[in-house]
Order: C-alpha cells, then sequence, then structure tokens
C-alpha cells in the first residue's frame, strides 16, 4: 500500500485499527476507522483476533463495551 505521500508502507507503519460495523444490507464503498482512516477494498486485511500493535486513536475514539 502507498500512503497519500507516495511513501510505500513498511512494517512500522502497520496498525490494528478498530471499524465499526457497517449495518444494512449496502456495502460501503470504504470503511472508516475510529481514527479517521479510510480504508478502501482490498487496502487491509481482516483480523479476528486480539493480535498486532492497536492504533492508539481508535482505542481512545472506540466506545466501551456494554455490560450487562
Amino acid at each position: 500500500m502507498t500512503l497519500p505521500g507516495g511513501r510505500v508502507v513498511g512494517e512500522t507503519d502497520r496498525e490494528v485499527h478498530l471499524i465499526p460495523i457497517p449495518l444494512g444490507d449496502d456495502r460501503p464503498a470504504a470503511l472508516v476507522a475510529y481514527c479517521g482512516l479510510v480504508i478502501r477494498p482490498g487496502q487491509a486485511d481482516l483480523v479476528d483476533t486480539l493480535a498486532g500493535m492497536p492504533c492508539p486513536l481508535c482505542m481512545v475514539r472506540s466506545p466501551a463495551p456494554v455490560t450487562r
């Protein structure tokens, strides 16, 4: 992946971002992480377990878990 400035993403740029699950049947053209990062199809991998370096801004901006 290439960043908007033209630099190719390296290992130190890789983070796990948190993204709200889109509601409804329509697939959005892009997903927007809690930190504001826009992710287009083919630009990211799905992580289905707790692994990787989390994006600090996504962690701060994501909603707290609901407890019952």
